[in-house]
């Protein structure tokens, strides 16, 4: 009978440390639902720097060239137009919009952010760049001034004097990229992509608060049935759960981290975009090893704690024939 006990026992400590791993998954999930804390994450690994020096590859081409400026120099302009600050406030202002909508809390999705300002203060700044390279140009010999102009980015040479004609240019060139450029970020109709995206997450919450109900069934159970002598089981569990995510905090988010590195390495056209994408990656994976290391902390603790009740609390009472 006491075999069957400590058999039950054991099995109720399996499916408790089964439960209570995939809560503290879901306790992640949910953590990661909270803009606020995202949004520190991401500054706390300078996600706006990272994503802003990678950018230059991207920038080697197309408008840098058509501009006759370094991609160095278009990326100062970027960052001028839009600094950390606005980076993250955009961040934090996006997640509030759509997190309530992905999980189902609301179910309109409306999203609309103004980039006139930054577009202004872009242009301004591409105006400035161009106009500083052209006023260090050699000044212009009579045999160049036939073919003078900005119609494939600055010219070779620099007009003798002021010229208005100069600034007109200057603006226009810089008017025409920076003019394809949106006014606004708009988000209000999800596309298809986006509404799946939906209904994962909304089942996920759903299978999180089932497996949170689970866990708290289940060391309400233990408790009534073995009372303080289920501490020490209960302990356990959370105690080998604990030195899981530990392990898998040593060892697997790396493997994971190269894993990405790998799939986003690979050659085509798709290799300029590995470094931002690596980034942004990497920050998701910052941002759950943090979560999971608190949450590690905690059950850990936890563990080490419920056994040291169990064994305080949990003795078995001797019985009067054996005292005596």
């Amino acid at each position: 009978m006491e075999y069957a006990v400590s058999m039950l026992k054991t099995f109720f400590g399996f499916l408790l440390a089964v439960a209570v791993f995939f809560s503290t998954l879901g306790i992640v999930l949910i953590r990661l639902q909270n803009p606020d804390f995202l949004v520190k994450q991401a500054r706390e690994i300078n996600l706006y720097g990272r994503l802003a020096d990678n950018l230059e590859p991207l920038l080697a081409h197309g408008s840098a060239e058509e501009l006759s400026l370094t991609p160095q120099e278009l990326n100062d302009a970027l960052k001028t137009a839009i600094d950390g600050e606005q980076f993250y406030d955009f961040i934090s202002l996006y997640l509030r919009a759509v997190i309530p909508w992905l999980t189902g809390d609301t179910n309109e999705l409306q999203f609309s952010y103004s980039l006139a300002e930054s577009k202004s203060r872009f242009r301004d700044q591409l105006s400035a760049k161009l106009t500083n390279k052209y006023e260090n140009l050699p000044e212009c010999q009579s045999n160049q001034l036939k073919n003078w102009g900005f119609d494939s980015g600055l010219p070779e040479c620099r007009l003798s004097g002021g010229s208005a004609e100069v600034e007109i240019q200057i603006d226009s060139l810089v008017g025409a990229r920076v003019d394809e450029l949106p006014d606004d970020i708009l988000l209000n109709e999800p596309s298809s992509n986006l509404l799946q995206m939906r209904a994962n997450v909304i089942r996920a919450g759903q299978a999180v608060k089932a497996v949170h109900l689970a866990t708290v069934v289940l060391i309400g159970l233990m408790l009534l049935i073995w009372r303080a002598r289920a501490l020490t089981t209960i302990g356990g569990a959370f105690l080998f759960v604990g030195l899981v995510q530990l392990g898998f905090s040593l060892v697997a988010w790396d493997w994971v981290g190269r894993n990405v590195a790998d799939l986003l390495s690979g050659g085509g056209e798709s290799a300029q975009l590995a470094p931002i994408g690596l980034d942004l990656a990497t920050t998701i994976l910052e941002v759950l090893k943090t979560a999971l290391g608190n949450l590690t902390i905690l059950t850990l603790s936890s563990g080490v704690l419920m056994i040291i009740l169990g064994l305080i609390y949990g003795r078995k009472p001797v019985s009067k024939e054996k005292s005596a």
